[in-house]
């Protein structure tokens, strides 16, 4: 794989323990859990009761740092990525318990993973965006990881001869009409403008 600012692809630097959120997610419908992909390869769930959260569940996943955690339309399932391309979909029987997580779909992007969610039009379909310009779509429902489909060079849309884009994070919109993607976009005025 490749490297992002000072750090090999799958290491967890020490200094990142015992798991800074770089991600999180609010349970969809009024749920009252959030959850966190962590920098020590885990997720973690707090419940909020008023203006205070509660810790509820950890699950330790994987050895390279998370990246983003996105919550399910049904609030039972929770998608973890991680900086190695490692993809994990965790379920629990109801969506006010999730201290019963299990992993119930992994996938790998083949790249480096900093961002992701579930499409609304197609719940059960997640889109993952890497730094090499890249948005990759997978069925979580199969019970094979399917291969991606792929939309490669997003970058391409700005011009034919733009550079590629880091792609840090993605969203759709609330009725599946439209995916989102931002990252590192550098933008040039002219010095007559």
């Amino acid at each position: 794989m490749g490297s992002w600012p000072h750090l090999t692809w799958g290491s967890i630097p020490e200094r990142w323990q015992p798991g800074y959120v770089f991600s999180l997610g609010a349970q969809p419908d009024g749920g009252k859990l959030l959850a966190a992909c962590c920098s020590d390869g885990s997720v973690r769930a707090w419940a909020r009761e008023s203006d205070d959260l509660s810790p509820v569940t950890g699950v330790r996943l994987h050895n390279a740092m998370g990246s983003a955690a996105a919550w399910h339309a049904g609030g039972h399932r929770i998608a973890a990525t991680f900086i190695d391309g490692s993809i994990s979909v965790l379920a629990s029987p109801s969506p006010r318990d999730v201290r019963t997580w299990e992993v119930v779909w992994r996938g790998d992007a083949g790249c480096a993973v900093l961002g992701c969610c579930f499409l609304p039009s197609a719940p059960d379909v997640l889109a993952v965006c890497c730094p090499e310009d890249h948005i990759r779509l997978f069925d979580t429902s199969a019970a094979e990881p399917a291969p991606a489909v792929e939309r490669a060079g997003i970058g391409s849309l700005w011009s034919s001869a733009a550079k590629p884009r880091q792609l840090l994070c993605i969203a759709a919109a609330a009725d599946g009409s439209a995916l989102a993607a931002s990252g590192n976009v550098t933008v040039k005025f002219d010095s007559d403008c």
